[in-house]
């Protein structure tokens, strides 16, 4: 037995240098780019080497959606201008335990808690992505000023297909709707 203890103390040695180089390299890597992205994990797993960074903004994009705590591990010392991108009126962060999310409010993510807290937050108000009927769906109830920018409004229809918005009704909750598309001659550019 002491034998196979004193393997894995020799194995746990080699490890910890090993991760300590493998840091060290990695902070060499990133210390030549100037704009370094990761995820909030990844940010998590190189707590470290984003310690021994020293970089002074910390961009967060899809801010919404992201659970606080995660935002914060993603920052040192060292930060002196934070930078939240994302939209608290849409997905909002998720946790593994729903009664934990409610009970403690982990539901909100650090960029709404900011944006309901009256923090200095700019919104952008002109969309470039959906035709302008698409787009009416939301406007009254989600985005009251938001506007349509000239290039939307030019957008041919998806060729093959009727309509651009379809509503199915089905008789089934909860379950999945799969839809046939025939094709004709001409392949839709979506499949």
């Amino acid at each position: 037995m002491q034998e196979r203890e004193k393997i894995n103390e020799q194995y746990k040695e080699k490890h910890r240098l090993y991760s300590d180089q493998r840091n060290i390299e990695e902070v060499k890597i990133m210390k030549e780019n100037l704009v370094i992205g990761m995820t909030t994990t990844g940010a998590a797993r190189l707590r470290t080497s984003l310690e021994a960074l020293r970089s002074p903004v910390v961009i967060v994009e899809e801010a919404a959606e992201v659970l606080e705590a995660h935002i914060v591990t993603a920052l040192t010392v060292h930060c002196q201008h934070l930078i939240l991108i994302g939209d608290h009126k849409q997905l909002k962060p998720s946790t593994a335990d729903y009664t934990i999310e409610t009970k403690y409010l982990m539901g909100i993510s650090l960029f709404e808690r900011m944006v309901n807290n009256n923090l200095q937050c700019h919104q952008l108000n002109v969309q470039h992505r959906m035709k302008p009927n698409i787009c009416n769906l939301i406007r009254p109830v989600i985005y009251p000023d938001l506007i349509d920018h000239i290039s939307v409004s030019d957008r041919p229809s998806i060729r093959g297909i009727e309509k651009d918005i379809f509503f199915i009704h089905h008789t089934h909750p909860k379950t999945y709707v799969t839809i046939r598309v025939k094709r004709t001659c001409m392949k839709p550019p979506f499949l």
